[in-house]
C-alpha cells in the first residue's frame, strides 16, 4: 500500500516583514489527517533581508536668522542616504525650524502732546514729536503739524480825516491817525505799523509885504509928535485881514 500523505506542499514564502535591513517571512501547509494531528510544524520562519536601510545624514548647520531684527526663523535640513523618494523613504523629517530673535527692530516711542499754538491770535500751527529708539530706521515721519486758530487778531480802525493844514498860508502839514482795536473795541498797542500819517499842504496864498516907506515928518513943529511908515500888500487875492502884521508903523518923535 502507498503511504497517505499527512502534509499538504509548502506555501509560498510570504514578502519579508520589512522593506530594509532584517526581517522574516514565513510559508504554510495544511494537515490532511481528521483530527489534524500531523507530526511537525504546519509553519515555518526564515530570515530575510531585502537590503540596507535609509539613514539620515548628520543634520546641516542652522541657517541665518531670516530677519535682521526682532524675532525670525532658522531652518536646517538633512539628506536620506541608501534611500530614494518612495517606500524606501527615511523615517522622520527632512528638515527643522526654529524661533530666533536678533537685535531689537527700531521702533517708534509714543507721540508727545501737542505743542502750544504757535500764535496767539489768528491760525497758526501746532506741532508734536516722537523718537525712534533701538535704532534710527523707523518708517514715518518723526514729527506732525496741525493748524490751530488763536483769538481774532489786534486790527487797525479805518483812517480818519485827515486834519487841518498847519499854517494858514505856504508848505505845512497834516496828519491823520487811526487806533488798534481788540474785537470788543479796548484799545491796544500790538498792530503791526503806524497810528499817524503825515502829509504836505500848501495853506491859502500868503499875505506879502512890500518893504516899509520912509519915515514921514513929525505931525508937530514942536514938543511931542510922532511919525508914521506906511506899506502895501503886494498880492490883491488876498485881504489885508489875512495878512500878519500892521499896515502902518508908529513912532514917537520930540519934534
Amino acid at each position: 500500500l502507498g503511504v497517505c500523505q499527512t502534509w499538504s506542499d509548502w506555501c509560498e514564502w510570504s514578502t519579508c516583514s520589512g522593506s530594509c535591513g532584517i526581517g522574516e517571512r514565513t510559508r504554510t501547509r495544511f494537515c490532511y489527517l481528521e483530527n489534524r494531528r500531523c507530526e511537525g510544524k504546519d509553519f515555518e520562519v526564515n530570515a530575510c533581508n531585502p537590503g540596507p536601510c535609509p539613514e539620515w545624514e548628520e543634520w546641516n548647520e542652522w541657517s541665518s536668522c531670516s530677519t535682521s531684527c526682532g524675532v525670525g526663523v532658522s531652518r536646517r535640513r538633512r539628506s536620506c542616504l541608501g534611500g530614494a523618494l518612495g517606500n524606501n523613504m527615511c523615517l522622520g523629517p527632512s528638515s527643522e525650524q526654529r524661533f530666533c530673535e536678533e537685535a531689537l527692530c527700531p521702533l517708534w516711542t509714543s507721540w508727545v502732546e501737542w505743542g502750544a499754538c504757535s500764535v496767539t491770535c489768528g491760525v497758526g500751527t501746532r506741532h508734536r514729536y516722537r523718537t525712534c529708539q533701538y535704532g534710527t530706521d523707523c518708517p514715518g515721519p518723526q514729527k506732525e503739524t496741525i493748524p490751530c486758530y488763536g483769538s481774532s487778531c489786534p486790527a487797525w480802525t479805518e483812517w480818519c480825516e485827515w486834519s487841518r493844514c498847519s499854517v494858514k498860508c505856504g508848505p505845512g502839514q497834516r496828519t491823520r491817525t487811526r487806533e488798534c482795536v481788540k474785537a470788543d473795541g479796548a484799545r491796544i498797542h500790538a498792530c503791526q505799523g503806524l497810528s499817524m500819517e503825515t502829509t504836505l499842504c500848501e495853506g491859502t496864498v500868503c499875505c506879502q509885504w512890500s518893504d516899509w516907506c520912509h519915515w514921514s515928518m513929525c505931525d508937530r513943529e514942536c514938543g511931542g509928535g510922532q511919525s508914521i511908515r506906511t506899506r502895501i500888500c503886494l498880492n490883491t487875492q488876498v485881504q489885508l485881514s489875512q495878512c500878519q502884521g500892521t499896515l502902518i508903523s508908529y513912532k514917537k518923535l520930540f519934534c
